[in-house]
Formats: structure tokens, C-alpha cells, sequence
């Protein structure tokens, strides 16, 4: 069965137990009528106009805010004499990146399965940065740091976590050069990692959110939780040198590793991958995180955004809207996602609904297999 397919038919399994007004509130942008619907195909297209146009918008949102806040897409990748920097690559079982069957990595990969093992973590074996660049960034974040505008959130919604961040749109310098230079070396990277059948056109990836991260050990903020980031790709560069701080590192959850780069070097792994600022024990570390996405949308890209609207919904108190978009994600990825069970016994227990939110959570644990649940 088609990814396509696969897709369709979750969708409209799920809508046969919602009525067009509930469906209409999904995508409500979508006007077709469910109400009478004589050809099955056609109920697919429908179902499918209703609830993944809705993800569409989003996306478009996506790009449309990136560009207000000063990201600017790319047209052309870098030429001779640059080159991008050689990589080594890991293998990841493919089931880490809790998309099941509708995954872009296994898809595009011609012997890929939901239990394959496919090039998802690279490390570059030379700086895509120089030290100068490293500096740069460091000196004019430090002064960002210095004026008392700095935030430890993420994303405005996120709560405090353990480190500083310093949006690259704050800091006009930084923002020039990932704009002029940085953005192009990294999709030019990426295109040479990863296939266009899995990320689309290289020269169509553009940056959803960028920030400068500072794990410093004195003031306590030393690592990140393990968490998935909201985009496509991420690309880690570390900016200062590794003398400078003890531990740290980005620890991936299905490799059960930290990945340490020296100054300039960039990790780049698909953002499914559940991982954390590994615990730095003292100094200061440095890195510049790029959170990635296609101009495009890619089809992997729709449970990330039934995640929002489901956390959405339920913050209003649509309850069902909220099951509904969780449901179609969990049959997307085949129940492969135990994050989205979590959040449906969270749901269930915030109701009070004891004994749903501790089977869901009983679910949650069987997917994750004894690791992280958070």
C-alpha cells in the first residue's frame, strides 16, 4: 500500500466516527460536504481535503513566519570551490522516528521497512564553520546574553528548560550570515546526506527556527530533556572549543550515545529522533541549533502537526477534536509514537478519567519499550 493509501484509509477510518461538522472544525478551511458521498473515492479525497488541509495551512503558517522573523530561503546551493564537508553516517532503526509507515527516511530508502536500520545521524568529519564564524556568533550572543534580554524558553509556549537561548533572528549579524551563507552550506549538506525522495529539493529547505543555545555549568543550566524537535532536520554546530566545558554532547535516545563535536562540526539527524542536551559538569558549551523544514510540505511532516492542533484543541476544551487528531496521527504512524498515548492519558487523567488514562499510559510504556517516556 501506497503511503498515500495507507494515509487515506487511516483518515477515513477515523472520520466514519465523526460527524462533517467535527471534521469541518479539523480543516476549516475545507468546504466539501461529507454528508452524502456516493463513491468511496471520493469520500477518501474528501476526508482528506477536510482533515490534512488544516496541517497544510499550518505549514504554510510555518514558512510565512519564518520569513517575518528574518529567515530567507535560499535559490541556488553553494559552488566551486566550496564543497560541503564529507560525513559519517549511523544507522538508526527506523522505528525511532515514530512515523510508521508514512515515514520520508524508509520510504526513500530502496530497501526500506518500518524495521530497517537507515542513515538518519550524521557527523561531519571537517568544520562547516570556521573558527572565525564560531566567534562571531559566540561574541555577538554573549552580548545579547550581557543586555539581560535572554530567555531559557525554548519556544514561547515551552516552560523554562535548562540552558540559555538566543533566537539567531535577535541578532543581526548572526541572522546576515545564516541568511548570505550559513542556511545554503547546511541544505547543500543535507542534500548530500539524505535523498530527495526523503527532505524534497535541498534548494527548497529553509530554516523554521534557529537559536543559539549556551549550556553554562556555574549558573546551573546544563542540559535539555529528552524531547523530538517541531521540524524536518536538525543541525547542531558546536561553536566553542570542547577544552572549554566537560560532558555535554547531543544524546540520542535510540543510539543510547552522546555525539561530541569539535569546534565548527556539525551533527545533522532527522528531527523525529528523540534526544537531549546531554549534562555538561563544568564550563560553558555552545551551539548554534538550526531547526529545519521543506518549502514543501513532506507527508512525514502531518503527525508533528496533529501533535499542535490536538495540544490546541484540548487547551480550548474540545476534548473530541482534540481524540480526533491524535487518533488519525496514531493510525498514521501505526501506533508507533508512544509520545502521542502519553499525551492521551495526560488528557484523560487532567478529566478525570483514572482508569482510560492509566490503560493509555499502560499503552504508552508497551510502545516505548522501557525507554524514556517523557
Amino acid at each position: 500500500m501506497s503511503a498515500l493509501l495507507h494515509l487515506a484509509s487511516v483518515v477515513c477510518g477515523v472520520a466514519h466516527s465523526f460527524n462533517t461538522l467535527q471534521l469541518t472544525h479539523l480543516a476549516p478551511h475545507a468546504h466539501a460536504s461529507l454528508a452524502t458521498v456516493p463513491d468511496e473515492e471520493e469520500e477518501v479525497a474528501r476526508v482528506l481535503k477536510h482533515v490534512l488541509g488544516g496541517n497544510d495551512e499550518m505549514h504554510a503558517q510555518e514558512i510565512r513566519a519564518a520569513a517575518q522573523r528574518g529567515y530567507q530561503s535560499i535559490h541556488n546551493l553553494p559552488g566551486s570551490p566550496w564543497t560541503p564537508p564529507s560525513a559519517h553516517t549511523t544507522y538508526v532503526p527506523a522505528v525511532f522516528t515514530g512515523m510508521g509507515p508514512i515515514c520520508p527516511f524508509w520510504r526513500a530508502s530502496p530497501r526500506g521497512s518500518p524495521e530497517s536500520h537507515l542513515p538518519l545521524v550524521f557527523e561531519t568529519t571537517t568544520p562547516l564553520l570556521s573558527a572565525r564564524e564560531c566567534n562571531a556568533v559566540i561574541a555577538e550572543a554573549s552580548a545579547y546574553i550581557t543586555a539581560g534580554e535572554v530567555s531559557t524558553r525554548l519556544l514561547e509556549n515551552e516552560a523554562p528548560a535548562m540552558v540559555r537561548a538566543i533566537p539567531v533572528a535577535a541578532l543581526p549579524n548572526a541572522l546576515a550570515w545564516l541568511n548570505m551563507v550559513g542556511l545554503a552550506r547546511v541544505a547543500a549538506l543535507a542534500g548530500t546526506c539524505f535523498s530527495k525522495a526523503a527532505i524534497g529539493d535541498a534548494r527548497q529547505l529553509v530554516v523554521n527556527r534557529a537559536l543559539v543555545l549556551q549550556y553554562d555549568a556555574a549558573a546551573g543550566l546544563t542540559h535539555q530533556e529528552v524531547h523530538r524537535d517541531f521540524s524536518l532536520l536538525t543541525c547542531l554546530i558546536t561553536l566553542n572549543e570542547r577544552g572549554e566545558y566537560a560532558g555535554g554532547g547531543t544524546w540520542l535516545e535510540a543510539l543510547e550515545r552522546s555525539f561530541v563535536l569539535p569546534r565548527g562540526h556539525a551533527l545533522l539527524h532527522a528531527s523525529a529522533l528523540r534526544h537531549a542536551g546531554h549534562f555538561i559538569d563544568s564550563g560553558k558549551r555552545w551551539v548554534l541549533a538550526l531547526f529545519i523544514t521543506s518549502a514543501e510540505m513532506q507527508q512525514g511532516e502531518h503527525i508533528r502537526f496533529l501533535k499542535v492542533r490536538a495540544q490546541r484543541f484540548s487547551e480550548e476544551g474540545d476534548y473530541e477534536s482534540s481524540t480526533a487528531c491524535t487518533n488519525i496521527a496514531r493510525g498514521m504512524c501505526d501506533d508507533s509514537d508512544h509520545e502521542l498515548v502519553a499525551n492521551q492519558a495526560v488528557e484523560e487523567l487532567e478529566r478525570g478519567n483514572h482508569q482510560a488514562a492509566l490503560t493509555l499510559f499502560r499503552q504508552a510504556e508497551a510502545i516505548c519499550q522501557g525507554r524514556d517516556q517523557r
